[in-house]
């Protein structure tokens, strides 16, 4: 998770610092989209540099997530208000909700790996 606020906010920006204080007080909000996909709340309001944006990352092996079940895909998105991101959220929900989507992103990644010859998660 802190690698997607990277991604979002690169830099000294705050949002890794306030998504780390919200993991530790078992508080970032995590939604499960599919049974390979879930969505990460990244908080920007007030950040001078604040956006709606995301992030989505790709783990092979999957990642356990708070629900107990492992993710292999991690959607990061950032907001700035209550009400700016609701277009972008609605369309990540919509995308998410096709099994071959799912399944297209983890095969492009499997031949991504496979391309640059790693055996580590890229």
């Amino acid at each position: 998770m802190l690698t997607g606020g990277r991604c979002l906010q690169p830099g000294e920006g705050s949002l890794c610092g306030r998504l780390g204080n919200l993991m530790a007080r078992g508080k970032v909000h995590i939604y499960r989209m599919h049974r390979k996909v879930m969505l990460v709340h990244c908080p920007m309001q007030g950040d001078e540099d604040g956006k709606v944006d995301v992030v989505i990352m790709v783990s092979g092996q999957g990642i356990e997530c708070p629900d107990g079940k492992k993710s292999h895909i991690i959607v990061c998105l950032s907001t700035i208000d209550n009400y700016a991101h609701w277009g972008l959220l609605w369309t990540i929900y919509r995308y998410f909700e096709t099994d071959s989507h799912v399944e297209g992103i983890l095969k492009c990644y499997e031949e991504e790996k496979e391309w640059k010859g790693e055996d580590e998660e890229i």
